[in-house]
């Protein structure tokens, strides 16, 4: 009788290969299951974003070429929406007096957000009380902030008209809505109480990706305060910053709510921004084609400002 026998190494080889073959095959499996699982989970993502974004924009598109009354009959328009919008003297000033907000308002924001993560960067008892403090306005809506200006600036029953009241001031009291400067500034101080706490949030984040060791060595080679602040710190979050100036501008350019509130774009439509326009012609004059084509106008140029910081942002990268 013959027997045959195997060596240890062989039978360990053999084990190894088999192994090999089980690896690659539930290696192959997994790598088969990964996209569609990634998949599914971006699902409802996609879907939000295509239900809620680009078919809305398909449909705002169509809508600009037609002549849509709201009440009435569709018919085609052509470029007529386009081509009166060129010659629309209201939403020509509208988009100035929103140039004009966006420039007053962003550095504003820009810096007091700053300055605020600056004196709350540091690590001491009650500091995340005052930060909570200051961020606790974002979370409250635009209408309900607005209406609570509205009231208190509200001549006679106001609490400033009781302050001055109380001094003896009721013939000095302003009417503080009524001219289009006072009506301005304070739009202005109502959205920066409402929103510098995220400006200060942002900020504070970038701060802390901030190797200490870097401060410290400025400290250490005798740079004051200011010095580390604009040589260093400032230029260490530039990435912040950018992202501040693109949602602090954008949000500016939006601007409906306050001015909606605070003003009803008065007097005399001085402080008609140019979303408050767009709204007054499609939900107040019922030409909603029109409306369309100036929203198209705004979100072009609202493509076009953010292309051109992305681009400006990624070759200050590349440098």
């Amino acid at each position: 009788m013959v027997t045959t026998s195997t060596s240890p190494a062989r039978d360990e080889r053999r084990d190894v290969q088999s192994g090999k073959r089980r690896g690659r095959r539930r290696g192959t499996s997994g790598l088969q299951i990964r996209p569609l699982v990634g998949y599914l989970t971006t699902f409802p993502a996609m879907a939000l974003v295509v239900l809620c974004f680009l078919i809305p924009i398909v449909v705002l598109f169509r809508t600009s070429f037609e002549n849509y009354p709201l009440l009435g009959r569709v018919s085609p328009a052509g470029t007529a929406n386009y081509t009166a919008g060129l010659h629309d003297a209201q939403f020509g000033a509208s988009v100035l007096f929103t140039l004009k907000y966006a420039a007053i308002f962003t550095p504003l924001s820009v810096i007091i957000g700053y300055l605020l993560a600056v004196l709350l960067r540091a690590r001491r008892r009650g500091v995340s009380v005052f930060r909570t403090v200051y961020f606790m306005p974002v979370v409250v809506g635009f209408a309900t902030v607005g209406y609570t200006f509205y009231i208190m600036l509200q001549p006679g029953i106001g609490i400033l008209s009781t302050i001055f009241s109380d001094l003896g001031l009721t013939s000095l009291e302003p009417l503080w809505l009524i001219k289009p400067g006072e009506s301005m500034a304070w739009v202005v101080a109502m959205t920066l109480w409402k929103t510098v706490g995220l400006t200060m949030i942002l900020y504070l984040a970038g701060m802390q990706g901030v190797s200490t060791e870097v401060y410290e060595a400025a400290m250490v080679d005798g740079a004051g305060w200011l010095t580390r602040e604009r040589r260093i710190i400032f230029p260490l979050v530039r990435r912040t910053t950018a992202l501040v100036l693109l949602l602090t501008v954008t949000g500016s350019l939006l601007t409906f709510d306050q001015f909606y509130v605070l003003t009803a774009g008065g007097p005399n439509d001085a402080t008609m921004t140019a979303v408050y326009w767009i709204y007054d012609v499609g939900f107040v004059r019922y030409a909603m084609g029109y409306a369309a084509a100036l929203a198209v106008v705004v979100l072009v140029a609202l493509m076009i400002f953010t292309s051109a910081e992305l681009t400006v942002l990624r070759r200050g990268d590349a440098e």
